[in-house]
């Protein structure tokens, strides 16, 4: 992604897959069982693939699928729009796709200028592929699934979801963010300038406090820094990482797995079970690789997956 923005909080079951990320952002909170997996990272926040410029809001989503290609500059996941705005409220089962749209008030593909709004979906699935500018904001979603690839500038924001995953691979700049995570795992590799610790690290500063059960591996690293605070069963592997800086506070089982980072940041706080940076994330899956410059935020999801 270009320049994108991904907030996900509370998340039951999420997974989440980004590739090929410009700027993008990614922060998740409350993370019930969840899994984070960042490979080749340069600045990354979030893992998306290819994506321009890019919003994305997904709230309370009941059963969901959305996919995103080739995305412009966009705020949803949509393909080839001009201009477009699409609003959808209180939804049972519902798929939409849409493709080569001018201007119009809906989510669907080759779309230059659009927002899609969606909010109380039942079961629900979308896709858009190469997106100029678009926002799409989704609320109250139960199952969900997200897949964006090739973004510019994007912003993704997911608030109470069910089950849910998410994959991000190849980001440049991207920052991760995760709070309250239930089962969690943290695995880093080719880091230069991370927050973390382990083995042949250049600068690096590492702090752990009130951890139950925790594992930190770290290879690689020029400049890292890892604060763990308040964690229950935490792994944690970081090899060959650029700028990267982790954090995780009150972690329960949690796995994180970062691999080639060039700049990145990865906080997690209060972690459960989770493999991601996410907040209040009941199950979740989350693996970025190649990110440059990228933003993800996913706030209670419950059952969701984002591609």
């Amino acid at each position: 992604m270009g320049q994108s923005t991904c907030s996900h909080e509370t998340i039951g079951q999420s997974t989440s897959s980004h590739e090929n990320i410009g700027q993008s952002a990614s922060s998740l909170e409350n993370i019930g069982q969840s899994t984070c997996s960042h490979e080749t990272i340069g600045q990354s926040t979030s893992s998306h693939e290819n994506i321009g410029r890019s919003t994305r809001s997904h709230e309370k989503i009941g059963q969901s699928t959305s996919s995103h290609e080739n995305i412009g500059q966009s705020t949803s996941s949509l393909e080839n729009i001009g201009h477009s705005t699409s609003s959808h409220k209180n939804i049972g089962q519902s798929t939409s796709s849409h493709e080569n749209i001018g201007q119009s008030t809906s989510s669907l593909e080759n779309i230059g200028q659009s927002a899609s709004s969606h909010e109380n979906i039942g079961q629900s699935t979308s896709s858009l592929e190469n997106i100029g500018h678009s926002t799409s904001s989704h609320k109250n979603i139960g199952q969900s699934t997200s897949s964006h690839e090739n973004i510019g500038q994007s912003t993704s924001s997911l608030e109470n979801i069910g089950q849910s995953a998410s994959s991000h691979e190849n980001i440049g700049q991207s920052t991760s963010y995760l709070e309250n995570i239930g089962r969690s795992t943290s695995s880093h590799e080719n880091i230069e300038q991370s927050t973390s610790s382990l083995e042949n690290i250049g600068l690096s500063t590492n702090s752990l406090e009130n951890i139950g059960q925790s594992t930190s591996s770290l290879e690689n690293i020029g400049l890292s820094t890892n604060s763990l605070e308040n964690i229950g069963q935490s792994t944690s592997s970081l090899e060959n990482i650029g700028k990267s800086t982790s954090s995780l506070e009150n972690i329960g089982l949690s796995t994180n797995s970062l691999e080639n980072i060039g700049q990145s940041t990865s906080s997690l706080e209060n972690i459960g079970l989770s493999t991601n940076s996410l907040e209040n994330v009941g199950q979740s899956t989350s693996s970025l690789e190649n990110i440059g410059q990228s933003t993800n935020s996913l706030e209670n999801i419950g059952q969701s997956t984002s591609s």
